[in-house]
């Protein structure tokens, strides 16, 4: 496993996250852990070859399937699923960006390696 320093953004209307630290790499996969202002942790990972996204904390998971346009939210034994409209998605090496919707809203994610 790779060590990197990583900048991640996730930008919309309602809520914004930007993340700096450290992230590893196994092949496909960078995961990194990031902690909220409850100071709960969440442990994030993105699979560049299948375009998902999972971000899970003790009870809850969110996986943001891009490559398959879903949004599953897993909590307590109970799933909701929902569409999302990905507009593009651009991976080159550690750096991704992908810009998709939900419902009307516009979200951009970003991840960049930083040096």
């Amino acid at each position: 496993m790779d060590k990197i320093k990583i900048k991640v953004e996730l930008d919309n209307k309602d809520m914004n996250y930007n993340y700096e630290g450290i992230a590893y790499i196994n092949k496909d996969i960078i995961e990194y852990r990031d902690k909220d202002f409850n100071y709960k942790e969440y442990h994030y990972l993105f699979d560049k070859k299948i375009k998902r996204l999972v971000k899970s904390s003790e009870n809850t998971t969110i996986i943001l399937d891009f490559l398959n346009e879903e949004l599953r939210v897993i909590e307590d034994s109970k799933e909701l699923k929902m569409d999302i409209n990905v507009e593009t998605i651009d991976i080159n090496g550690n750096n991704i960006e992908i810009i998709y919707k939900i419902a009307n809203d516009d979200i951009k994610y970003v991840i960049k390696e930083v040096k």
